[in-house]
């Protein structure tokens, strides 16, 4: 008789390259295929389907509130979860970056040619980002704060508490805007 075949080979171990973390949810992007899992608790009075992450290999992904974006392998961008704002319903084109936060109402990236843009909500003028070259995006909860070329901080959108009035004096690498 012919010899057994080989044992196949055990699944790679679960290493994520990405972690980003919702209001309830949370999601990871796995290391060997690019593939994005969810977990959390589905809000009890309504699943937004933020849990629900799409088929694909992705490069990157950030969560907002009752959302998730991911970049897929490729520059395409695609959103899953809560879209009364459309937060969940990105502009077309191909993207490098994702904000590195994204907010309750309205999500941010950085298109591959470094420009900035947002999309949701825009109450108070959060997605007005400069129309140049950046570093960074950061999507806060009613504000958009940026880093141009050169690593200088602008924010637009509400300003109720200082949020939005970043010193210009200093050069940064990263940028997050909190709620």
């Amino acid at each position: 008789p012919a010899p057994p075949p080989p044992p196949s080979a055990p699944p790679p171990p679960m290493y994520w390259s990405a972690v980003t973390v919702g209001h309830y949810h949370a999601c990871a992007l796995r290391a060997f295929d690019g593939k994005v899992e969810c977990w959390g608790q589905p809000l009890t009075m309504d699943n937004y389907g933020q849990l629900n992450a799409p088929e694909g290999a992705f490069e990157a992904i950030a969560a907002g509130a009752y959302h998730t974006c991911g970049i897929l392998v490729g520059g395409n961008l695609i959103c899953w979860g809560r879209d009364d704002y459309n937060q969940s319903s990105p502009p077309p084109g191909k993207f490098k970056a994702l904000s590195t936060n994204i907010a309750l109402h309205h999500s941010c990236a950085l298109r591959e040619d470094d420009t900035g843009v947002c999309w949701g909500s825009n109450t108070y003028d959060q997605q007005l980002v400069p129309a140049y070259e950046m570093l960074a995006i950061s999507a806060g909860s009613e504000h958009t704060c940026v880093l141009n070329a050169t690593g200088r901080a602008q924010c637009v959108g509400r300003n109720s508490d200082g949020q939005s009035d970043a010193p210009n004096d200093t050069a940064y690498s990263h940028i997050s805007s909190g709620h």
